[in-house]
């Protein structure tokens, strides 16, 4: 027997809503979708509904999607949270990744971004749109590192640039004037060194210690 998902989207724009919920409705194998256009509504709503997946806008009437998503990660932990915003600017990406949401999808992607970043999100893994990252990545005040980010050498700091925009190996290899089994090896060491285990994990550690 297949479980079911239900989806809750929470945008104040309701042609952008229903056509949302169309998509997802037909896209989605044994999905449930609601829509809400306020901040409060969301927390209403989870408190009568169980819910897999929240997709929230930033700007929503009253409460915004920023502070909606820091209720939600406290009073519904299980709820997965997924941005889906015009907004694209370094310090509003930030504060709703911190705020809890696990993914970020521009308004502007197509309808196999949004399915897959949905995808990604309710297994509980991490979704930038391609746009974003570069953006995060922007070079910002150097910062005292820690413990974990010293263990780094240059070149593996160097390349985690490199892997967190997606290049791969074998371009990194062309850029770097090495082979694609040096950058594999490399990939290897820094995950080991930083206790991590994959991409979407080392872009969230890039975020949280501004390695640009």
């Amino acid at each position: 027997m297949h479980k079911s998902i239900q989806i809750l989207i929470a945008d104040d724009h309701r042609l952008f809503a229903d056509g949302l919920k169309f998509i997802l409705s037909f896209s989605v194998e044994y999905a449930s979708v609601d829509t809400v256009e306020d901040g409060e509504a969301v927390l209403q709503y989870l408190q009568q509904k169980a819910t897999d997946v929240v997709l929230l806008d930033i700007h929503l009437p009253g409460m915004s999607g920023i502070d909606v998503a820091r209720h939600i990660r406290q009073h519904h932990p299980q709820v997965r949270i997924l941005a889906v915003s015009m907004a694209e600017d370094r310090e509003t990406v930030q504060a709703m990744i911190e705020a809890g949401a696990q993914g970020y999808c521009l308004k502007t992607a197509g309808q196999a971004e949004l399915l897959r970043a949905l995808d990604k999100v309710s297994k509980n893994e991490l979704y930038f749109s391609p746009e974003i990252v570069p953006i995060l990545l922007q070079q910002r005040p150097s910062e005292k590192l820690n413990a974990f980010i010293e263990k780094l050498t240059a070149r593996e700091i160097e390349l985690i640039k490199w892997l967190i925009q997606g290049h791969s190996a074998a371009e990194i290899a062309k850029k770097l004037f090495i082979s694609p089994y040096t950058v594999e090896t490399h990939r290897k060491n820094i995950y080991a060194k930083l206790n991590i285990h994959n991409l979407n994990e080392l872009i969230t550690f890039a975020l949280q210690h501004n390695l640009a």
